[in-house]
């Protein structure tokens, strides 16, 4: 649980630092939510694996991590990233993390910095305002989409990261793909 801890934490810090650079804007909450929703779901097309071990919930502007999300005014005050990245509220009372030292790349293999750099070239830049960046994620994330067609009247709904391959679960197992029965093999694991 530490070595995940540390991992997001370094990785969050590496986000804010590319889109800083990128954008020159400060990384807003919402941006990060995304960023990370994105990487996650991308590498799970990938691998059959999420990078951060994240549960995801779907909200109407589109997938955000539940533990970062249920807990961002709770992580205003005890700031359990803050060997690398502070989080503060600017005076319009929005959330930002900003980074306070260098992150920590060795705790992510090549292909993992690759995809979130990657990710973050593909879709930070200054003309990606955080309504913009709420649509691409409804576009690029199928996961969020199914969720948020099944959530009745509910306003928050688990997303399960199986949705990402239609009917999945349907498919005879000698049908699906390598990276498709890893999926199913480490999210049905992680269900019991």
């Amino acid at each position: 649980m530490a070595y995940e801890k540390e991992r997001l934490e370094n990785a969050l810090a590496y986000i804010a630092i590319i889109h800083k650079k990128l954008t020159n804007k400060p990384a807003y909450q919402t941006y990060i939510y995304k960023y990370l929703a994105l990487i996650d779901f991308t590498e799970v097309k990938e691998t059959g694996r999420t990078m951060f071990d994240l549960d995801y919930i779907a909200l109407t502007n589109g997938p955000v991590p539940s533990v970062l999300y249920d807990n961002r005014e709770e992580n205003l005050r005890n700031q359990p990233f803050r060997d690398t990245v502070v989080l503060k509220k600017t005076s319009e009372q929005q959330i930002i993390y900003e980074p306070v030292a260098e992150p920590n790349l060795e705790f992510f293999s090549d292909h993992e910095l690759d995809l979130i750099e990657s990710t973050l070239e593909k879709y930070a830049s200054r003309d990606i305002t955080c309504d913009k960046i709420c649509e691409i994620t409804h576009r690029e994330i199928p996961a969020w989409k199914k969720a948020w067609s099944k959530r009745n009247t509910s306003q928050r709904v688990p997303i399960n990261p199986l949705d990402s391959f239609p009917n999945i679960l349907e498919k005879d197992i000698t049908a699906r793909t390598p990276i498709e029965e890893a999926a199913v093999q480490h999210f049905m694991k992680n269900a019991i």
